[in-house]
Protein backbone atom coordinates (compact mmCIF):
# COMPACT_ATOMS: atom_id res chain seq x y z
CA UNK A 1 0.00 0.00 0.00
CA UNK A 2 1.42 3.48 -0.34
CA UNK A 3 0.15 6.47 1.37
CA UNK A 4 0.38 10.39 1.46
CA UNK A 5 -1.59 13.03 3.39
CA UNK A 6 -2.53 16.85 3.38
CA UNK A 7 -2.71 18.51 7.10
CA UNK A 8 -3.90 21.70 5.39
CA UNK A 9 -6.97 23.69 6.47
CA UNK A 10 -8.27 24.37 2.69
CA UNK A 11 -8.00 20.69 2.43
CA UNK A 12 -9.74 19.52 5.48
CA UNK A 13 -12.81 21.76 4.48
CA UNK A 14 -12.90 21.20 0.88
CA UNK A 15 -13.71 17.35 1.65
CA UNK A 16 -15.20 18.22 4.85
CA UNK A 17 -18.67 17.43 3.26
CA UNK A 18 -17.28 14.84 0.30
CA UNK A 19 -15.91 12.00 2.70
CA UNK A 20 -15.02 10.55 6.02
CA UNK A 21 -11.11 11.39 5.68
CA UNK A 22 -11.90 14.91 5.73
CA UNK A 23 -13.87 14.35 8.44
CA UNK A 24 -11.27 12.93 10.57
CA UNK A 25 -8.61 15.79 9.14
CA UNK A 26 -11.63 18.53 10.46
CA UNK A 27 -11.25 17.18 13.73
CA UNK A 28 -7.63 16.96 13.96
CA UNK A 29 -7.25 20.67 12.60
CA UNK A 30 -9.86 21.49 15.72
CA UNK A 31 -7.22 20.38 17.90
CA UNK A 32 -4.51 21.81 16.15
CA UNK A 33 -6.51 25.31 15.74
CA UNK A 34 -7.49 24.71 19.94
CA UNK A 35 -3.51 25.10 20.47
CA UNK A 36 -3.76 28.16 19.38
CA UNK A 37 -6.54 29.63 21.15
CA UNK A 38 -7.88 27.38 23.73
CA UNK A 39 -8.93 28.68 26.69
CA UNK A 40 -6.57 27.35 29.85
CA UNK A 41 -9.30 26.86 33.19
CA UNK A 42 -8.60 27.28 36.48
CA UNK A 43 -7.11 24.28 38.59
CA UNK A 44 -9.94 23.43 41.36
CA UNK A 45 -8.81 24.05 44.50
CA UNK A 46 -6.62 21.24 46.60
CA UNK A 47 -4.60 20.64 43.74
CA UNK A 48 -1.43 20.19 44.83
CA UNK A 49 0.91 19.91 41.46
CA UNK A 50 4.34 21.91 42.13
CA UNK A 51 4.33 25.25 41.23
CA UNK A 52 7.35 26.13 38.22
CA UNK A 53 9.11 29.25 38.37
CA UNK A 54 6.58 31.76 38.52
CA UNK A 55 4.44 30.01 35.73
CA UNK A 56 7.61 30.23 33.43
CA UNK A 57 7.96 34.18 33.97
CA UNK A 58 5.06 37.01 32.92
CA UNK A 59 4.21 37.54 29.58
CA UNK A 60 4.24 41.30 29.13
CA UNK A 61 2.28 43.53 26.98
CA UNK A 62 2.92 42.76 22.97
CA UNK A 63 4.67 45.32 21.06
CA UNK A 64 5.25 43.94 17.64
CA UNK A 65 7.25 41.18 15.96
CA UNK A 66 10.49 41.15 17.42
CA UNK A 67 14.12 41.13 15.61
CA UNK A 68 16.17 39.50 18.36
CA UNK A 69 15.21 36.68 20.93
CA UNK A 70 17.71 36.42 23.81
CA UNK A 71 20.47 34.52 21.75
CA UNK A 72 18.62 34.46 18.35
CA UNK A 73 17.89 36.60 15.31
CA UNK A 74 14.65 36.85 13.85
CA UNK A 75 13.78 38.06 10.37
CA UNK A 76 10.21 37.86 8.53
CA UNK A 77 10.50 37.29 4.82
CA UNK A 78 7.30 38.11 2.14
CA UNK A 79 7.21 35.24 -0.27
CA UNK A 80 4.70 37.31 -2.43
CA UNK A 81 2.29 34.30 -2.32
CA UNK A 82 -0.96 34.65 -1.67
CA UNK A 83 -2.10 34.49 2.21
CA UNK A 84 -3.21 30.82 3.35
CA UNK A 85 -2.47 29.40 6.64
CA UNK A 86 -1.48 26.32 4.62
CA UNK A 87 1.88 27.07 3.77
CA UNK A 88 4.59 24.91 5.31
CA UNK A 89 8.47 25.35 5.23
CA UNK A 90 11.54 22.89 4.59
CA UNK A 91 15.06 23.72 4.13
CA UNK A 92 17.96 21.93 3.24
CA UNK A 93 20.36 24.68 4.74
CA UNK A 94 20.44 28.23 5.61
CA UNK A 95 19.74 29.07 1.94
CA UNK A 96 18.16 26.33 0.23
CA UNK A 97 15.03 25.64 0.96
CA UNK A 98 10.96 25.81 0.21
CA UNK A 99 7.55 26.38 0.98
CA UNK A 100 3.97 24.49 -0.49
CA UNK A 101 0.88 24.60 0.58
CA UNK A 102 -2.56 22.93 -0.12
CA UNK A 103 -3.47 24.01 -3.25
CA UNK A 104 -0.63 22.60 -5.49
CA UNK A 105 2.15 25.10 -5.15
CA UNK A 106 5.71 24.35 -4.30
CA UNK A 107 8.57 27.37 -4.49
CA UNK A 108 12.21 27.17 -3.75
CA UNK A 109 14.73 29.67 -2.84
CA UNK A 110 18.05 29.64 -3.26
CA UNK A 111 19.09 32.44 -1.39
CA UNK A 112 17.54 32.20 1.71
CA UNK A 113 14.18 33.18 1.56
CA UNK A 114 14.73 37.14 -0.69
CA UNK A 115 13.64 35.59 -3.45
CA UNK A 116 11.37 32.55 -5.19
CA UNK A 117 10.63 30.34 -7.85
CA UNK A 118 7.34 28.13 -8.74
CA UNK A 119 9.36 24.91 -9.33
CA UNK A 120 6.09 22.50 -8.87
CA UNK A 121 2.35 23.25 -9.87
CA UNK A 122 -0.33 20.98 -9.92
CA UNK A 123 -4.23 21.05 -9.53
CA UNK A 124 -4.91 17.65 -9.29
CA UNK A 125 -2.53 16.91 -5.80
CA UNK A 126 -2.02 18.84 -2.80
CA UNK A 127 1.30 18.87 -1.65
CA UNK A 128 1.46 18.10 2.63
CA UNK A 129 5.28 16.71 3.40
CA UNK A 130 8.43 16.78 2.23
CA UNK A 131 11.77 15.17 2.58
CA UNK A 132 15.58 15.45 1.02
CA UNK A 133 17.96 12.45 1.73
CA UNK A 134 20.67 15.08 0.50
CA UNK A 135 20.99 17.99 -1.68
CA UNK A 136 19.98 16.29 -4.72
CA UNK A 137 17.20 14.02 -3.59
CA UNK A 138 13.88 14.40 -1.89
CA UNK A 139 10.69 13.31 -1.51
CA UNK A 140 7.18 15.20 -1.55
CA UNK A 141 4.30 13.82 -0.46
CA UNK A 142 0.82 14.65 -1.81
CA UNK A 143 -3.25 14.00 -1.55
CA UNK A 144 -5.13 13.31 -4.90
CA UNK A 145 -7.64 15.81 -5.60
CA UNK A 146 -8.70 15.05 -9.16
CA UNK A 147 -8.01 12.79 -11.99
CA UNK A 148 -7.77 9.53 -10.72
CA UNK A 149 -9.31 6.68 -12.70
CA UNK A 150 -12.22 6.16 -9.74
CA UNK A 151 -12.46 7.94 -6.81
CA UNK A 152 -9.96 10.11 -5.20
CA UNK A 153 -11.23 9.80 -2.11
CA UNK A 154 -7.98 8.91 0.55
CA UNK A 155 -5.39 8.22 -2.74
CA UNK A 156 -2.03 10.00 -2.80
CA UNK A 157 1.03 10.87 -5.31
CA UNK A 158 3.83 10.86 -4.24
CA UNK A 159 7.13 12.95 -6.17
CA UNK A 160 10.73 12.57 -6.47
CA UNK A 161 13.78 14.83 -7.25
CA UNK A 162 17.22 13.85 -8.42
CA UNK A 163 18.28 17.67 -9.07
CA UNK A 164 17.73 19.12 -6.00
CA UNK A 165 13.53 19.99 -6.36
CA UNK A 166 13.88 21.75 -9.80
CA UNK A 167 12.11 18.94 -11.23
CA UNK A 168 9.90 16.50 -9.83
CA UNK A 169 8.48 13.51 -11.07
CA UNK A 170 5.65 11.04 -10.25
CA UNK A 171 6.88 7.81 -9.11
CA UNK A 172 3.66 6.72 -7.07
CA UNK A 173 -0.26 7.86 -8.42
CA UNK A 174 -3.26 6.74 -7.71
CA UNK A 175 -2.88 4.50 -4.49
CA UNK A 176 -4.69 4.35 -1.72
CA UNK A 177 -3.42 5.99 1.97
CA UNK A 178 -2.74 9.35 3.52
CA UNK A 179 0.89 9.41 5.01
CA UNK A 180 1.15 11.98 7.56
CA UNK A 181 4.95 12.10 7.85
CA UNK A 182 8.10 11.46 5.90
CA UNK A 183 11.64 10.12 6.93
CA UNK A 184 13.94 8.53 4.61
CA UNK A 185 17.67 7.14 6.01
CA UNK A 186 18.63 6.93 2.62
CA UNK A 187 17.02 7.21 -1.13
CA UNK A 188 15.66 3.71 -0.62
CA UNK A 189 14.66 3.01 2.72
CA UNK A 190 11.97 5.40 4.86
CA UNK A 191 9.45 5.61 7.24
CA UNK A 192 5.94 7.45 8.17
CA UNK A 193 3.22 7.25 10.00
CA UNK A 194 -0.18 6.83 8.04
CA UNK A 195 -4.00 7.16 7.69
CA UNK A 196 -5.74 3.70 6.61
CA UNK A 197 -8.57 3.88 4.72
CA UNK A 198 -9.12 0.64 4.18
CA UNK A 199 -8.98 -0.51 8.05
CA UNK A 200 -11.84 2.37 9.21
CA UNK A 201 -8.89 5.01 8.96
CA UNK A 202 -6.76 3.70 11.71
CA UNK A 203 -3.72 5.13 12.28
CA UNK A 204 -0.13 2.89 12.12
CA UNK A 205 3.51 2.94 11.13
CA UNK A 206 4.57 2.50 7.22
CA UNK A 207 8.17 1.72 5.94
CA UNK A 208 10.13 1.32 2.39
CA UNK A 209 12.89 -0.51 1.61
CA UNK A 210 12.49 0.37 -2.46
CA UNK A 211 12.69 4.53 -2.80
CA UNK A 212 8.81 5.11 -1.72
CA UNK A 213 7.54 2.96 -4.59
CA UNK A 214 5.89 0.64 -2.58
CA UNK A 215 5.27 1.10 1.40
CA UNK A 216 4.34 -1.99 4.46
CA UNK A 217 2.05 -1.27 7.24
CA UNK A 218 4.23 -2.76 10.40
CA UNK A 219 2.21 -4.96 12.53
CA UNK A 220 1.96 -2.71 15.66
CA UNK A 221 -0.91 -3.47 17.76
CA UNK A 222 0.28 -1.17 20.35
CA UNK A 223 0.01 1.23 17.91
CA UNK A 224 -3.90 0.84 17.44
CA UNK A 225 -5.75 4.52 17.95
CA UNK A 226 -2.76 6.12 17.42
CA UNK A 227 -3.21 9.97 17.11
CA UNK A 228 -0.21 11.39 15.91
CA UNK A 229 0.61 14.91 15.62
CA UNK A 230 4.18 14.66 15.01
CA UNK A 231 6.81 12.05 14.01
CA UNK A 232 10.27 13.20 14.65
CA UNK A 233 13.24 10.80 13.74
CA UNK A 234 16.89 12.30 15.32
CA UNK A 235 18.23 9.83 12.84
CA UNK A 236 17.98 6.70 11.33
CA UNK A 237 17.52 4.05 13.82
CA UNK A 238 16.28 6.30 16.58
CA UNK A 239 12.77 8.32 16.61
CA UNK A 240 9.54 9.24 18.76
CA UNK A 241 5.88 9.43 17.73
CA UNK A 242 3.27 11.03 19.43
CA UNK A 243 0.38 8.99 20.27
CA UNK A 244 -3.24 9.01 21.78
CA UNK A 245 -3.61 9.70 26.05
CA UNK A 246 -0.11 11.01 26.02
CA UNK A 247 1.96 8.46 25.36
CA UNK A 248 4.84 8.62 23.57
CA UNK A 249 6.24 6.06 21.02
CA UNK A 250 9.84 5.34 20.55
CA UNK A 251 11.72 3.18 18.50
CA UNK A 252 15.47 2.45 18.31
CA UNK A 253 15.50 0.02 15.44
CA UNK A 254 13.87 2.34 12.85
CA UNK A 255 10.93 1.57 13.32
CA UNK A 256 11.22 -2.04 13.53
CA UNK A 257 9.71 -2.14 16.96
CA UNK A 258 8.08 0.46 19.37
CA UNK A 259 8.34 1.43 23.09
CA UNK A 260 5.01 2.90 25.13
CA UNK A 261 5.91 5.58 27.04
CA UNK A 262 3.38 7.48 29.37
CA UNK A 263 3.90 10.91 29.83
CA UNK A 264 2.36 13.18 32.25
CA UNK A 265 0.36 15.09 28.99
CA UNK A 266 -3.56 13.92 28.59
CA UNK A 267 -2.46 14.83 25.20
CA UNK A 268 0.84 15.37 23.11
CA UNK A 269 0.88 18.31 20.33
CA UNK A 270 3.90 19.31 20.11
CA UNK A 271 7.13 17.25 20.74
CA UNK A 272 10.83 17.87 19.81
CA UNK A 273 13.92 15.92 20.94
CA UNK A 274 17.50 17.19 20.05
CA UNK A 275 18.63 13.67 20.15
CA UNK A 276 18.06 10.41 21.62
CA UNK A 277 17.44 11.22 25.42
CA UNK A 278 17.06 15.22 25.53
CA UNK A 279 13.39 16.35 24.71
CA UNK A 280 10.12 18.30 25.63
CA UNK A 281 6.50 17.92 25.23
CA UNK A 282 3.31 19.81 25.10
CA UNK A 283 -0.18 20.05 25.52
CA UNK A 284 -2.10 23.11 25.82
CA UNK A 285 -1.33 23.98 29.19
CA UNK A 286 1.85 22.37 29.85
CA UNK A 287 4.92 21.52 28.84
CA UNK A 288 7.54 18.69 30.26
CA UNK A 289 11.18 18.02 29.40
CA UNK A 290 12.84 14.29 29.68
CA UNK A 291 16.46 13.84 29.99
CA UNK A 292 16.55 10.17 29.38
CA UNK A 293 14.97 9.56 26.29
CA UNK A 294 11.42 9.72 27.65
CA UNK A 295 11.04 7.56 30.66
CA UNK A 296 10.57 10.29 33.11
CA UNK A 297 9.48 13.75 32.48
CA UNK A 298 9.77 16.87 34.37
CA UNK A 299 7.42 19.87 34.40
CA UNK A 300 9.34 23.05 32.98
CA UNK A 301 6.12 25.11 32.26
CA UNK A 302 2.44 25.60 32.79
CA UNK A 303 1.58 26.97 29.17
CA UNK A 304 1.36 25.47 26.15
CA UNK A 305 4.10 25.76 23.21
CA UNK A 306 3.02 26.67 19.21
CA UNK A 307 7.06 26.08 18.62
CA UNK A 308 9.11 24.12 20.58
CA UNK A 309 12.87 23.65 19.42
CA UNK A 310 15.64 22.30 21.11
CA UNK A 311 19.10 24.05 19.96
CA UNK A 312 21.36 21.63 22.57
CA UNK A 313 20.51 18.85 25.39
CA UNK A 314 19.32 21.85 27.67
CA UNK A 315 18.91 24.94 24.89
CA UNK A 316 15.32 25.55 24.25
CA UNK A 317 13.56 28.15 21.90
CA UNK A 318 9.71 27.99 22.14
CA UNK A 319 6.57 30.42 21.63
CA UNK A 320 4.33 30.14 24.67
CA UNK A 321 0.74 31.50 24.46
CA UNK A 322 -1.10 32.48 27.88
CA UNK A 323 -5.06 32.27 27.62
CA UNK A 324 -8.17 34.45 28.89
CA UNK A 325 -11.91 33.79 28.97
CA UNK A 326 -14.25 36.31 28.33
CA UNK A 327 -18.46 35.93 27.94
CA UNK A 328 -17.72 32.14 26.63
CA UNK A 329 -15.52 33.74 23.46
CA UNK A 330 -11.97 32.27 23.09
CA UNK A 331 -9.01 34.92 23.26
CA UNK A 332 -5.09 34.55 22.42
CA UNK A 333 -4.08 36.96 25.29
CA UNK A 334 -0.56 37.07 24.98
CA UNK A 335 2.07 34.87 23.19
CA UNK A 336 5.68 35.39 23.91
CA UNK A 337 9.13 34.00 22.23
CA UNK A 338 11.03 32.33 25.24
CA UNK A 339 14.27 30.67 25.70
CA UNK A 340 16.19 28.55 28.20
CA UNK A 341 19.62 27.78 28.42
CA UNK A 342 18.76 25.11 31.11
CA UNK A 343 16.20 22.81 29.89
CA UNK A 344 13.60 24.86 31.08
CA UNK A 345 14.29 25.51 35.08
CA UNK A 346 14.73 29.39 33.87
CA UNK A 347 13.30 31.45 30.92
CA UNK A 348 14.22 34.52 29.29
CA UNK A 349 11.16 36.13 27.05
CA UNK A 350 10.84 38.90 24.10
CA UNK A 351 7.76 40.14 23.37
CA UNK A 352 5.77 39.09 20.25
CA UNK A 353 2.72 40.42 18.36
CA UNK A 354 -1.00 40.12 19.33
CA UNK A 355 -1.91 36.98 18.19
CA UNK A 356 0.93 35.62 16.12
CA UNK A 357 1.61 32.19 16.27
CA UNK A 358 4.05 29.75 14.12
CA UNK A 359 2.47 26.12 13.70
CA UNK A 360 4.36 24.83 11.01
CA UNK A 361 8.32 25.24 11.04
CA UNK A 362 11.20 23.14 10.19
CA UNK A 363 14.78 23.35 11.71
CA UNK A 364 17.34 21.99 8.93
CA UNK A 365 20.03 22.08 11.97
CA UNK A 366 19.98 22.82 15.55
CA UNK A 367 20.59 26.82 14.94
CA UNK A 368 18.83 27.55 11.48
CA UNK A 369 14.87 27.47 11.65
CA UNK A 370 12.26 28.22 9.56
CA UNK A 371 8.31 29.18 10.33
CA UNK A 372 5.39 30.43 8.37
CA UNK A 373 3.23 33.19 9.57
CA UNK A 374 0.52 32.92 6.93
CA UNK A 375 2.82 33.33 3.63
CA UNK A 376 5.27 35.24 5.28
CA UNK A 377 8.69 33.63 6.15
CA UNK A 378 10.12 33.29 9.66
CA UNK A 379 13.71 33.00 10.01
CA UNK A 380 15.49 32.02 12.98
CA UNK A 381 19.29 32.26 13.45
CA UNK A 382 21.01 31.26 16.73
CA UNK A 383 23.49 33.94 17.75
Amino acid sequence: MFFCITSSMTILLRFYHQNAIAMLKLKLLSLLILLLFACKKEKPAGDNEPEVMSDCGDITSNTGFPSVVPGWEVALFETGQKYYWSWRPYFLNEMVGFIFESNGHVFKTIDGGNSWKQVLHTNQAAPNSMFFVNEENGFLCAQNLTGCPNNCEGKMTIYRTKDGGEIWQKIVHDKEGSILDIYFSDTLNGIGTVLIPSQGYRQGVVRTSNGGHSWEVEPLPTLDGLTTFQMQMVDSVNGFFAGADGILYRTEDGGATFDSLQTPLEQIYNVSFFDAVHGLASDFNKTYRTADGGNTWELVCKRSSTLLHLSGPNEVLSIQVAHKCVDYDVLMHDAGFFVSNDGGATWKESELAQNFGIARHHFPSPNIGFGMYGSKLVKFKKQ
